[in-house]
Order: C-alpha cells, then structure tokens, then sequence
C-alpha cells in the first residue's frame, strides 16, 4: 500500500482515553524495566512515563544485531499494535521498495503458500493489517485485541519480512508483466499488466498527488520516487527486487514498535528468535539531502526554482491559463535536531493560524478575495497540496501554496505572500488581546481536547507520527512527549502574546531566507502524452523479443495464470478457530426518556474522560426535491458564509474552537432493518467538548440554524456562497479517482433502492457532477447575478423551512458520565424549546445586536417580497445520475413522496442497465450491484458470509491475481441490503464484470468445508468486535433502531450459518435474480464501450440555463 502524506503531528497525538491509569501503575510499569536490565536478548536502555497517553515508555536494544524496538506499555487500551519498519532508500523511480513490499507478502520459507498476507485476513480476529511504502521507509503494522492471534501475525510478519521467498512468479504478478490479452491466444494484442503498475496508474489520475510527488522530487532531488513512476517500474528486474531486499531488510536496519496490554516479554522473545539468526551489519546512516544542502547547488544560493508540467483539469470551464499551480516553501533546517522540536510545535501552531478556517489570513485574503483599491477578486482557487509544516527525512518546512492561478500571479506570489504577513499578521504582534490571539487560544485548545479524546485506532496513530523520523535516527520518545511542549508554548503566549511568533515570520519575510519555489504549468495533453509514452514503451518491449522469446513469455504468463489455479495446503499457516469468538457480544446499554411527544433522549453513561458527545437528529423527507442536491451546500454554508447575526465568521471560528471540540451539520440517509425498500434522510447535529463548557453546543447550534445571515443580499454573501462552490467543488474529482468503486457502487445502488437513490443524489457522482456545474458557471460572464438570483434565494428558503419542526421532530443523544448526562439533559430541554417556539436562547453578548437583528428582519421582509417575485426563478438540480428515472405525474410533492413512489416501480425500472461514467482515468473501477436482505433476517447474514467466500476464495485471485486489478471482490451492505461485486484501479473492467457473472453459480459447485466457514466468519468478526469510540456507543440503535438484542441475533445468525444455507442463498440472489446493475468509471477513449451502455460525461458538458421549475426538473432526469 502507497502511504499517503501523514496527518500533522498535532493532529494525531492524544486521541485515547486515559484517565484510568494511576501513578501507582506506572511506578509498577516502570519498576518492571530496570535500566540496563535484559530480557530475551534486548538490553533496557531508557524507560519513561508518558501521563498524556496514559502509556510508560521502554526502549531497548537487541544485543546482537543493536537493532532498537520501542514498546508503549499502557494497560487500559487492549487494542495491540506491532510493526516492524525498514529504511529504505530508494536507488530509482522503478518503485522497488514498493513492489517489495507486496512482494514480501507473498510467502515465505516458514510458510511458503500464495499471498498468506490475504490468507489471514480470514483467519484473524485483527482490527489492522496493512503494509506501507513512505519516501525512505516501509513499514508493516497490525493491531488485535486477541493474545494468541497477535503471536499468529506476528509470527508471519516477522517470516515474510525476514526470509520471503521472492518468487519471480511473485514479482510478475504484483510488479509488472508484458502478456497478451488473451494468454491463450499468441496472436492478441499485448498490455503491460501488474498490481503496482495498476495502483501507480490509478495514483497518476489524482492530481494532487502528481503535485505532491513531482514536489517532493523537485524539492528533494536525491529522494526518488519510492512508489515507483509507471514510466519507470517497467525497468524493474527481479534480480534488482532480490537485492534490494538483501541489502534493506535486515535487523540492523530495522526499528520495532509493540503497543498496548499484552506483556513486552513475550514480544521480545518472539523477536529475538527471528534476529538471532543474523549476523550484525551496520546500520544504514545515509539520509538524504534536500535541494538546500546539496552538493550540487551553491552554498549560498538563497532562492531555488522548479518549474513542472502538470495536467489540466478538464473538467473545469475555467482557461488553462488560469490553472496554475505555485507554492513557496521556506527552509527551516534540520527535522532530525531534538532541539527543534518545540521549534516544530511552534511551526505546527503558527501553520494552523496562517493557513486553517475562514479566519487565517491566507485563506481570507487570497482565497476568497483580494482587495485591491478599486475591486476585490480571489487571487487562487484553492490552496495547494504541499502547504503546512512538513518533516520529509531530513527536511523541515514550512509551505504556502495556491492553486488556480494565472501566470503573473505566480511570478508576484512571494511579493503576494510578504505583503500579507506585513498588512495582515504583523500588527497584531504586539497586541495583548486580540482576535488573532483568541484564534491561537483556540488551535491549543483543540490541541488539549485530542489529548482526551477517545480513539481505538490510537497506537497505530502514534506507530504513524514517529516511523519517518525515527527511521532516520530521532528519539522517538522525545518526539512523543508533547505535554511539556504544550505547557511552555501556552505560558510563552501568555507573556509575549503573539510575539512569541516574531522570530519565525520574520524567517518568512526575510529576503535572506532560503525559499523554493515550485510551479506546475498546466497542459492539456498531459494525460494523452503519459499514454502515448505508455503505448510507446509498450511497444519497445514488444520489439525487443524475438519469436523464441515471444514463445517464452506466452509459456511463461501461461504458466503463471496455472499457478494460481493450483490448490495449495494452508494448513501451514496460524489460525484462530470458532472457539476464539465470543457467543455473546460486547455491547453497550443505552438509557432512555422522553422529552415530550415523539421527542426522545438516549443516554450512554461511561467515562469519557471529560467529555460530552451530543448529537440531534430528524428526519426531513418533507423537503422539497428541488432542494435535494443543494443540501450538501446548504449545510456547508451554515458554518462557511459570513457567519451569524451575531458575530462574524471569524468571531464564529473562535467560539467553536475556543470552547467545544467542533459541532457539525450533516445528512444520513437511514435504512430500516427490517426493510430495505424503506429509507428516510435525516438531518443530523453534533458536537463534543468539555462538560463543563458542553452548553456551547446546544447555542452554537442554535445560533448557526437560526440566526444565519442568508437573508442579506449583500456583496460579501454573493462572493462567500461563490466561494463555498468552489471549496466544495475542488478535489471532487480526486475523491472520484481515489475512491471510485465506493462511487461506482453508489452509482448501481441508485437503480436498486431508495437509499442507493437518495445516497447518490447527496454524496455520490450525481452531487459531484453538481457542484462542478455550479462551479463552472463561475467563470461565465453573469455568474454573480446569477448567485444572487438562482442560488442565495434557495439557500434563503432552506433556512427557514430546514428544520421545519412543525413537520418533523429532533430526538438526541448524549454519552458521557453521569454528571454530564444529566446536565445535557437541561441544556437540550431549553434548546428544543427554544427552537419550537422560536425565541433567542442566550444571551446577547454584544450590545448592537438587538439592533443589527431588528435591521435584518426589515431586510429579510424586502427580500422574501424579492425572492418571491418572477426575477427570482428557483433554482435547479442539474441533470443527475439517476436521470433515467421515470418520476410519478403530478411531480412528488417531497423526498419521501419520491421514496414511495420508487417502491411502488414508477422508477428504479432499469435495474439491468450498464453505465459507463466517462472521466479520464488510465484505470477503471467497477460495480455490479444486486438486492439483498434486511439487516434482520437470516439471509442478510448469510449474505455477509457468502461475500467473504466469494471474495477470499475465488474474486481475489481472479480480480487483483490475473486481471491485475489492485483490488476486487464481493461486500455486502449488512444494513443497506446490497450485494456489490468491485474492482479498483483496474485495468480491464469488462475482464471484471465477465468474472463477476461468471461466478454466480460458483458458489453451487464450491461444496466449502467447514475450514471455509471459519475463516469467512472469523473475517466477519473482525469489524463485528473491532474496538470502537466511546462516541459512537449506541449509534447503530440511535439512528437505525439495531438494538442490542439484534445485533446478538444476528450474532448467532452468524454463527449458524451452514453450506445448505449458502447454497440456497446463491440460487435466491445470484442466479435467480437476473436483474444486474451494472456502473464503471473510467475512460471511454480507452474502453470503448458498446451501444449497450448508457454513458454519463464528465467532460464537454453544455451549461444549461437555470430558467426551470419544479416540472422541468423532473422532467429532465429522464433526458440524460
């Protein structure tokens, strides 16, 4: 797996529950490890307490190979990570290391069967399993809550790494391979195949991740490209794969990381007998150097520039010329200095002030507008991938970066930046108080909150934060231990105020400063040129074999596809059994009152550490459907427009993040348990912070819902609701390329069911396609005027009638302890009555408000008349993906109308339709969806075990083995009722669809033994009991009303599922049920498909008038 850029540290530290943990613990943890002690050939070298992560800190060395493990022992946290991590320098672009480490995965001397990496994902009780390539390191981590099922992976771990066998087999199917078409026919056409190569491909069509990785080469020439270019993987031998792991994966080289419960004796001693067979080697020390410090620039050149090509976005209206992408990166020296560290936290700090929410300067002045004298214009799109503070290898970084721009404004980009640091941030240094100061008050606060709050997955988080740097030779306890970081920064802020940021802005707008600027040009043949260049090297490998070496290379794919039908005797490898499941789950009561009629609060007492996690939620089926695309917007827009009556956004900013840990407004569409025809969209409010300040939500919410300001038909709301489209429209189309069998599958669930038709219109390519046609009319001339006729007047109608709580009526749910439950219970009483009956809930805290809300209500009065008259059409739902739908006539008053009406077959007709979503990625992703059961039948249950068969023991194999696809297989939506065959970042989807139908009668021929059974339960198992947030105890019941005596229902369903069941369940599903919808994203220029396919385009799309209404709207979602 390619490891994306990492989170900022800040971000992730702290995110565990820990107040139960004592000082008397830790003195017996710490008593236990006695410096200089040894255990299982590891010397104890430094041992210390970390009260922040409730954890004690030990780290040792391996005697023989000096090989250094570090172990977080904290025993209130039973969710257990290892990982074992490799420097490794990459010698090229061909990608080795990463094709090693999928290669590594593919067996090895202990147990030398095909792929045992996948093989016990079904035979594991593990809430992790993955493996990660970053620039100069691969790591490989697990988690599992269960003792014997961690020494079972670790065990294969440890073999694979250590002692793989490195097959040429292995490195044809996961690496690259030339093979014909059809491997059978010598005379078919001939395509480079391979899990890499697909996955690198699929990674070329995000173009964020071109900038980043073009960036980094730029920025860091002597660091190669480690995921490997696709140009270049073709270059990659398996001679070259043996020797680099012959040279990288050895103890010396490596750093072992144990977290968690379980003792550290038996870690070290499982350990220990891997290492002691190696002899010691020296560490490898060499770390690369940035453009800064290389030899082959001079000393004391102070400014670097890098220009790039880069692709276009061809789904935008806006010129080419506009389209430029322009960063500067300001070198701040060495990430490997301990010194730095605070100096890091500091950068961290100042980077979320400059550069996070509505209120930091970059973002308010370039983003949204620029002021000029004359006008205000947004100078950038968006900022670019690379911005922040960045620790690469040896490299720290500070990095501001836009995208969007025009050529001139790259060149002026560093006079651009200076001068808002001068204008925008420097005359506050001095100040004692101050907005600016109360938004850093903030970012700490933010900080504090994520060092109580809860998280499972916390150890991997941490394993995450200090592989780079601890790779390359920094404490990793030192880099750990935030908490005196935290208190020094907080005591320096309040006595220097914001000067305490005074040396670093002075680094930015220093002229002696070393500064790299890199820029991406826009081209619009960019991706026809990487596919020329594909074909062409394609055809040069052709080329180069003679006809006894084209006869080789059809023996050899022959014989490959042969090994992989083989049946091999896992036997060899660790399992848990039945036994290792729990016949009784773990599960979390819930308490319940009522507030008032149909008015409901659950209530989950546990200790959160401080916390309070609140959430309302109602149902809003009663909304008009020509507002249904715009609810995503309308929901963005609560907290991204000009903020409230009042305060300002940037006053709001603060609010939120100064006493509560966020408070959010979102959709969910709810799916019945009992039905899968019966769905129901639901608005949702939620929020966390400390109970002591918990009463903020309940305001918060009250004020953003009712007193937003979308009623003032003002300049500043014009170019907000026009930004808003713009941040909502950028990165869509990444999103689509790095996710697009979760889209494909949205896309073939909308034909099937109301939830899959709801799901798409609110989330899937449908909303995308949208909001880029939203965004694209930006560029065109009128697009203000009409913002402000067509947009602004639905969004105005929105906020009167969303909640509408005579038509619907909130329930809420609170989890914290006692205390604060019944607190909340207060607080949520006064807001739900205030807002039924409409009176202002707290407080006015600013003098001018009665007065400012007196003049919007005037205001407001003038606009509905406006708003109301025939200048102001309603505004449209563009064409989407469920056009072919045949809606109800009269048209569906409301959404659930629009439900009920798909139930009874006035739409949802064509469930056997093939579409093809036409965008211009180099590889494919497929659907082919088809009706399940409700959540509380027998058959859902057996469905969920018959797709983990189908997926580990035939779908894989077929789909990512042979075809080449990165990944493939059956899921089944347990609550949602569908069955989904997929593919991802495949480069043969019509390969993947013929499989998908090939195998329905697969499974009535398979006659699986009762081994087969295990390993799909114990796969199901692995979610089913995967440590979960204390914030989400509950919610299953809370929103889809899964109680605890289903879910222990569905349990022993599980349980009892048998082969007679799963025979009869095939026939039922998959043979019988000949409906089958059918969706791939990918390029038409490259598939080609027939007239039997209905294809959506992405691309040269005619921008429709808005002048609709309600019919036409209807009317045209049977035209596309």
């Amino acid at each position: 797996m390619l490891r994306s850029r990492l989170v900022p540290l800040s971000r992730r530290l702290g995110r565990r529950f820990n107040s139960s943990v004592t000082n008397s613990d830790y003195s017996t943890i710490v008593s236990k490890y006695p410096i200089g002690s040894n255990i299982h050939g590891y010397t104890v070298k430094r041992v210390q307490q970390l009260p922040e992560y409730s954890a004690v800190a030990v780290l040792l060395n391996h005697d023989k190979t000096k090989s250094e493990h570090l172990h977080l022992e904290t025993p209130s946290d039973n969710n257990n990570v290892f990982s074992i991590a490799f420097k490794t320098n990459p010698p090229d672009s061909t990608g080795v290391p990463h094709i090693l480490e999928h290669t590594t995965l593919c067996g090895s001397k202990k147990y030398p069967v095909r792929d045992p990496f996948f093989k016990m994902a079904n035979r594991s009780l593990s809430s992790f399993m993955n493996a990660m390539t970053g620039h100069d390191f691969t790591y490989y981590p697990f988690a599992t809550t269960n003792v014997k099922d961690y020494y079972n992976l670790m065990d294969v771990y440890l073999s694979s790494v250590l002692e793989p066998l490195l097959t040429e087999e292995d490195f044809l199917q996961e690496g690259w391979r030339l093979e014909n078409y059809d491997i059978n026919d010598p005379e078919s056409e001939f395509g480079i195949n391979g899990v890499v190569y697909n996955e690198m491909k699929g990674q070329y069509s995000n173009t964020s991740y071109i900038f980043y990785t073009k960036f980094l080469q730029a920025i860091y020439p002597s660091l190669n490209n480690a995921a490997g270019d696709p140009a270049k993987i073709t270059n990659l031998k398996h001679e070259d794969l043996v020797n680099f792991h012959k040279e990288n994966y050895h103890p010396s080289n490596s750093k072992t990381f144990t977290y968690g419960s379980f003792p550290l004796e038996g870690h070290l001693k499982k350990l220990d007998e891997y290492f002691s067979k190696f002899d010691p080697r020296p560490l490898d020390k060499t770390i690369q150097k940035p453009i800064f410090d290389s030899s082959t620039t001079p000393y004391l050149q102070r400014k670097y520039s890098v220009n790039v090509i880069g692709p276009h976005d061809s789904q935008s209206v806006k010129p080419i010329v506009n389209q430029y992408k322009s960063s500067l990166t300001y070198y701040l020296g060495s990430c490997l200095d301990e010194k730095k560290l605070y100096e890091y936290f500091k950068w961290k700090v100042l980077s979320s002030f400059l550069l996070d929410g509505h209120f930091s300067p970059f973002y308010s002045e370039l983003i949204e507008y620029r002021r000029t004298h004359t006008t205000a214009e947004r100078m950038a799109e968006d900022f670019s991938p690379n911005i922040g503070v960045d620790m690469t290898t040896s490299l720290l970084s500070f990095t501001i970066g836009f995208t969007g721009l025009k050529k001139a404004t790259v060149v002026d980009l560093p006079t651009t930046v200076k001068g808002v640091l001068i204008e925008k941030v420097m005359p506050y240094l001095a100040l004692p108080e101050s907005d600016c100061k109360d938004r850093v008050r903030a970012i700490i606060h933010q900080i504090e909150l994520g060092l109580k709050k809860h998280k499972p997955d916390f150890g991997l988080g941490l394993l995450d934060s200090i592989v780079p740097s601890w790779i390359n030779g920094l404490d990793p306890i030192k880099s750990l231990n935030i908490e005196p970081i935290l208190e020094r920064f907080k005591k320096e802020l309040e006595t220097k105020h914001l000067k305490v940021f005074e040396d670093m802005l002075k680094i930015l707008l220093n002229s002696n400063s070393r500064v790299f600027q890199f820029t991406m040009i826009p081209v619009e043949s960019y991706y026809d040129d990487l596919r020329l260049e594909e074909q062409v090297n394609l055809q040069n490998k052709v080329l180069e074999l003679n006809k006894d070496e084209l006869k080789q290379l059809q023996d050899r794919n022959i014989k490959l596809a042969e090994k992989r039908q083989e049946q091999e005797d896992n036997e060899v490898l660790p399992t848990l059994t039945m036994e290792d499941i729990p016949k009784i789950g773990s599960f979390h009561p819930v308490e319940y009152s009522d507030l008032k009629e149909k008015t409901t609060i659950q209530k989950r007492i546990v200790d959160t550490n401080g916390l309070v996690y609140v959430t309302a939620a109602a149902d809003i089926g009663y909304i008009d459907p020509l507002h249904i695309n715009f609810l995503p917007f309308y929901l963005n827009s609560l907290t991204g427009l000009n903020g409230t009556i009042r305060r300002s956004i940037g006053r709001l900013e603060n609010k939120i993040q100064q006493n509560t840990g966020g408070v959010s407004f979102s959709l969910r569409v709810v799916q019945d348990p009992y039905d899968i025809t019966n769905a129901r969209l639901q608005l949702v409010l939620s929020g966390m912070a400390l109970k002591s300040k918990s009463y903020h939500i309940y305001e918060l919410w009250y004020e953003i819902i009712k007193e937003s300001r979308l009623g003032e038909l003002t300049t500043d709301l014009v170019r907000k609701v026009e930004q808003i489209i713009i941040n909502m429209n950028v990165g869509q189309y990444d999103m689509i390329s790095d996710r697009g069998h979760s889209f494909a599958a949205m896309s073939s669930a909308s034909r099937l069911l109301p939830s899959g038709f709801l799901n798409e219109l609110v989330s899937g390519v449908s909303q995308a396609r949208f909001l880029q046609d939203l965004n694209n009319r930006q560029d065109l001339k009128g697009s203000k005027r009409n913002v402000k006729l067509k947009v602004i007047p639905v969004l105005y109608a929105m906020s009167k009638s969303i909640p509408d709580l005579s038509k619907t009526t909130f329930k809420y749910r609170i989890v914290g302890d006692k205390n604060a439950v019944m607190e909340n219970e207060a607080y949520i009483a006064k807001f739900d009555y205030h807002m039924t009956q409409g009176e202002t809930m707290y407080k006015d805290e600013y003098f001018d408000y009665i007065q400012r809300r007196d003049k919007l209500a005037e205001t407001m009065r003038k606009n509905d008349e406006l708003m109301n008259s025939t200048r102001y059409i309603k505004p449209i739902n563009e064409p989407s993906m469920t056009d072919h739908i045949e809606f109800e006539s009269p048209p569906m008053d409301n959404i659930d109308h629009i439900v009920n009406s798909f139930n009874k077959g006035k739409y949802g007709k064509n469930l056997t339709e093939k579409r093809l979503i036409n965008l211009p990625f180099p590889v494919s992703h497929t659907s082919l969806s088809k009706l399940g059961a409700p959540y509380a039948s027998k058959d859902g249950a057996v469905l969920q075990v018959l797709s983990q068969l189908y997926t580990f023991k035939h779908l894989h194999s077929v789909i990512r083995e042979a075809n080449g696809a990165y990944g493939g297989g059956l899921t089944y939506d347990g609550v949602g009722g569908l069955l989904n065959f997929y593919s991802y970042r495949d480069p043969d989807p019509f390969k993947s669809i013929d499989a998908f139908q090939n195998s329905f009668e697969y499974g009535l021929l398979s006659n699986w033994t009762e081994k087969d059974l295990q390993e799909a339960k114990l796969r199901i198992f692995q979610s089913i009991d995967a440590p979960s947030s204390i914030a989400s105890q509950g919610s299953s019941e809370f929103f889809e009303g899964i109680t605890d005596d289903m879910r222990q229902e569905r349990r022993e369903n599980f349980l009892n599922v048998t082969n007679a069941d799963l025979q009869d369940a095939i026939q039922k599903y998959l043979i019988d049920n000949k409906s089958n919808s059918i969706t791939v994203i990918g390029d038409n220029d490259i598939l080609d498909v027939g007239d039997d396919w209905t294809i959506t385009d992405f691309r040269d799309r005619k921008l429709r008038s808005f002048q609709w209404n309600k019919r036409d709207l209807l009317n045209s979602q049977q035209q596309q």
